[in-house]
């Protein structure tokens, strides 16, 4: 009987040691094994060649591992072999250095060779590094890498073409900020979930301890825990819960709104670098017919040599500018689709504006004198703004802390600063200051609201009249340029200087009008969102983000 006891107590340390060996080796296995991210320094003869590399490393199960190390465009430059991991030693081959493979042995926490302690090669809480000194060859070779999660490779969207409107839609949805607020939503209708059942009795290691102890200091402790809804504060506070969740559902509306004006100011933007670039092409092409002209005359001994250095100046200027304005237009387009959130960058094939209701030449400017209207905007304005009305719910919170102030000596796990003494007074004038510190927020942010709505009022009037001057300058730059191009086509003398000059005013008028219209729809939009008109009616009844 005992004879038996003895040979399975055997037994078992027998199994035991083994899997301690079996666990040691595997342990090594599993603790190599996974995406890394790094450099691979080579130095030969004293020329010496740093690049990033990264390498997936993967174990058999059978204590061989293979180390495979690419550069930064996923080109394998070497495959690293780690064979009869053992517990304390394992063989390594690396091509080019070491081809047969070399044991090393711990020591030190890494694991070194033993005879000359060329190579050696450390792992510590995801960090690997292999150092190879060959000395007789004049050779060195460093892998230093960080282990790293493996991420999923972006899914690269494919082009598509959105309007105005439906961009809007898109970034509502998809746009990464509003996605990220949305979850705080979703967290502060939890809290408030929360906040309202942990009115009902709970139990906690130290409650269960009270009952047990039956000490009536600990029982009352622990009133928090067995019967929350006998506290007041307890009543207030899932009330402020659920003023917190409304103030973060307009924190939503607010962030949604503003993400439906950068994208109708992106798309402004695209629409006037577009309509600059087409201007200036077809400018250069008249520019570059007039140089045509006016060389061929040169050659012709008409003008004497070097007079088209001028329109070449001219041409040359305008090809620069297109270059700058064809990089504008996809930066334009990279903007929005960064705002709609794509990964794509060039996930906009065409962007189309949608049709204005009232466009800038025939707009008429909101004027000092009218009264009415203007009144009409600021009132409309405040009454919609949601982040007046997100004020009003601390406001309403605000309150009810001043009130929990007067209850929070009742409750055990309140802070001691509430206690019966003789700082009750302070502690609750405390609440008071910072009552009224909120109402005067909320004047200082209607004030904010309604020199906004003015500012955006005031570039709509400038809007207007800049265009209207613009208008103006292009019909008589237009009238100017086709005074020279007649001259030069009918080879008369020709002021080139004043030539250069009028191109100039010509360009420079359809960007000053460009700019116009631009600044005209950005006001637009601008007012659109304060008094939630066009693609901010219903922000509240619009999809959640991500659906």
């Amino acid at each position: 009987m005992v004879m038996s006891r003895i040979k399975t107590a055997a037994s078992l340390l027998a199994l035991t040691l083994l899997c301690l060996s079996m666990t040691a080796c595997n342990g090594l296995l599993v603790e190599l094994t996974g995406h890394y991210e790094g450099s691979l320094f080579e130095r030969t003869d004293g020329n010496g060649h740093q690049r990033p590399v990264k390498s997936d490393i993967s174990n058999d199960g059978h204590g061989h591992a293979t180390v495979a190390v690419k550069d930064a465009a996923n080109t394998p430059i070497l495959t690293i072999t780690l064979t009869d991991i053992q517990n304390g030693k394992f063989k390594i081959s690396i091509p080019g250095v070491a081809p047969q493979a070399v044991e090393l042995v711990e020591k030190s926490g890494c694991f070194l060779r033993q005879a000359d302690q060329s190579l050696r090669f450390c792992l510590d809480k995801g960090e690997l590094l292999l150092e190879v000194t060959l000395k007789d060859k004049g050779k060195v070779f460093t892998l230093a890498l960080d282990r790293f999660k493996k991420l999923d490779a972006f899914v690269m969207e494919t082009p598509r073409d959105f309007t105005t409107a439906s961009a809007v839609d898109y970034a509502l949805r998809m746009n990464f900020d509003n996605r990220v607020e949305f979850e705080h939503v979703i967290q502060s209708r939890l809290s408030r979930s929360l906040a309202r059942l942990n009115l009902l009795p709970g139990v906690t290691l130290s409650s269960v301890i009270s009952l047990v102890v039956k000490d009536p200091a600990s029982i009352i402790s622990s009133i928090g825990d067995l019967a929350p809804f006998l506290l007041p504060t307890r009543w207030l506070q899932a009330s402020e819960a659920g003023l917190r969740t409304q103030a973060e559902e307009d924190a939503l509306v607010l962030m949604r709104a503003d993400t439906a004006t950068q994208v109708e100011g992106f798309a402004a933007i695209l629409a006037r670098d577009r309509a600059i670039l087409k201007f200036y092409l077809d400018t250069l092409a008249q520019a570059m017919e007039v140089r045509d002209e006016i060389q061929s005359r040169e050659d012709l001994g008409q003008y004497i040599p070097g007079t088209s250095d001028d329109i070449r100046s001219v041409v040359n200027g305008i090809e620069q500018a297109t270059s700058a304005l064809e990089l504008a237009v996809k930066e334009d387009k990279t903007a929005i689709a960064q705002t709609l959130g794509f990964h794509n960058p060039e996930a906009i094939a065409e962007f189309t504006l949608d049709p204005e209701l009232e466009p800038i030449n025939g707009a008429t400017p909101i004027r000092k004198t009218d009264v009415k209207r203007r009144d009409e905007i600021k009132t409309l304005a405040l009454d919609r703004s949601f982040e007046i009305r997100q004020m009003d719910y601390l406001i309403r919170i605000g309150r009810l802390q001043k009130i929990e102030r007067y209850f929070a000596w009742l409750d055990p796990a309140a802070d001691g600063t509430g206690k019966i003494g003789f700082g009750i007074g302070q502690y609750v004038k405390t609440g008071s200051s910072q009552l009224r510190e909120l109402v005067t927020k909320r004047e200082q942010l209607e004030q904010n609201i309604v020199l906004k709505v003015f500012n955006a009022v005031i570039e709509h009037n400038l809007s207007i009249k800049s265009y209207g001057l613009a208008s103006e300058g292009m019909e008589i730059q237009e009238r100017r340029l086709a005074r020279i191009l007649e001259t030069v086509r009918f080879g008369t003398n020709v002021d080139m200087f004043g030539m250069v000059q009028i191109f100039q005013d010509y360009l420079a008028a359809e960007v000053s009008k460009e700019n116009a219209i631009a600044t005209y729809r950005a006001a637009h939009a601008k007012m659109d969102r304060f008094l939630l008109k066009g693609h901010y009616a219903g922000l509240v009844l619009r999809p959640d983000p991500g659906k």
